[in-house]
């Protein structure tokens, strides 16, 4: 079954929100080519501080191999270097239609 997997960032200052819209102007791309992986999109409202990041993936079970990965970990290793105040939440969902 295909799911979408959305994480919702809530930036707490114009700041962090910048940097995480860099972050992800300038990804590693590396889930890109990962087996099982559909599409990526990036959502943001400048005016909320809000970001919505979607990947598609043909199943959960290539979603958790892509999770559990060496390249889920480079591809995500610059963030953790950056000073950013933001909390976010994942959420992984049925694609119905």
């Amino acid at each position: 079954m295909t799911i979408a997997v959305v994480n919702h960032i809530q930036a707490h200052d114009r700041e962090s929100y910048q940097k995480i819209i860099n972050l992800f102007r300038n990804r590693a791309g590396l889930v890109d080519k990962f087996q099982g992986f559909k599409e990526f999109k990036l959502y943001a409202s400048e005016d909320e501080l809000k970001i919505m990041v979607m990947t598609i993936w043909e199943d959960r079970e290539s979603f958790e191999r892509w999770r559990n990965s060496e390249e889920f970990r480079r591809g995500h290793s610059r963030a953790r270097n950056e000073n950013i105040n933001a909390e976010s939440k994942g959420v992984i969902y049925e694609v119905i239609i």
